[in-house]
This record gives C-alpha cells, structure tokens and sequence, in this order.
C-alpha cells in the first residue's frame, strides 16, 4: 500500500520535523531510481538509472550501478564456466568427477552469495522507495534469501566440501556432491 505524500515545505515555513520527515519523495521525483529489467532474451537482468534533476548521491548510486554490472558479470562467466565444464562429461556418458561436483556446487553457493550482496547494492542506491513490497528489487532479494537458505547453497560448507576436495580429503558420504 503506498501513501500519498506531501509535498516538501517552501522556505520559510516552519513544523516540527521528526525522524525521516520530508525526506520520502513520490517515484516521479526521486533523483535517481535503479530500475529491474531484461537486456536481451533470456537475459537475467538489466539495469538503468533514471535521472530527472543533478543531485549529489547521484553520482554514488551510478557507482554502485557500474559495480553491480561488472558483479553480475563476473557470475555470468562463472555460472557458464561451471555449466561447460559439467555438461561436456554428461554429453560423452562419462562420470562427473567429484572434484568437479564439488566445484559445482561451490560455484552455486558463491553465485547465491554474491547475488544477495549486489541485490543488497542495488537496494542501497535505490532510495527508500526500493523498499515497498511491490518493487522487483525486493522480490528479486525475497528469492535470493530463499534460495541462500536451502542446504545446498550453504557457502560455509559448500567452500569446505571443495576445499576438501581439492587437497584429497575426505568428505562425509552424506556431503550432497
């Protein structure tokens, strides 16, 4: 449910400010909002600022928004890495390693990690308005949470099954690889 906000006080005009007072602006007057979308088909997400007026923070949330890309970027890469690297044993009928599927499984938990921490990015250069229930940041950062709390994205121990793995050690047979 939104509120329909006031509008702010002229100069001059005095009233008692509590916390957060005049600071919330409807969406059309917000400086700067980072807006969820597709680049192009199948594409996860895009992203743009819209400016309407120079502000000082506006600087900062395209900082935040430059870095949220190249974040997202990087899990893109890995994420393809990770799917060839599977896909070329599944394809000849030959047996997934479990090195391998203990890489896998790491590069899932870092990549529900890592996303959880650029949503969060995003939320910040969002403004308060990124906090209503019906914005697609939000929904985006209810499905990561969700996500990041199924055992198999558990980053702890998805980093010390592969690790261990990695040294030749071995894993508890119920370590899901």
């Amino acid at each position: 449910m939104r509120v329909k906000l006031r509008k702010p006080r002229q100069a001059g005009q005095t009233a008692s400010r509590g916390p957060g007072r005049d600071a919330a602006r409807p969406p059309e007057e917000l400086p700067t909002r980072v807006l969820p979308g597709q680049t192009e088909p199948g594409g996860p997400l895009r992203l743009r600022i819209w400016v309407r007026r120079r502000a000082p923070h506006i600087t900062m949330a395209q900082a935040r928004l430059g870095e949220a890309q190249v974040r997202l970027r990087a899990l893109r890469g890995l994420l393809t890495e990770t799917v060839t690297e599977i896909d070329l044993p599944v394809r000849t009928g030959d047996p997934i390693s479990r090195h391998t599927r203990g890489q896998g499984r790491l590069a899932a938990a870092h990549i529900v990690h890592e996303s959880r921490s650029v949503i969060e990015l995003l939320l910040s250069a969002s403004g308060a308005s990124a906090h209503f229930v019906d914005n697609p940041l939000q929904r985006a950062k209810r499905d990561v949470d969700v996500l990041s709390g199924h055992v198999i994205f558990d980053y702890d121990t998805s980093r010390e099954v592969a690790g261990a793995l990695s040294v030749g050690l071995r894993i508890s047979p119920i370590a899901m690889v």
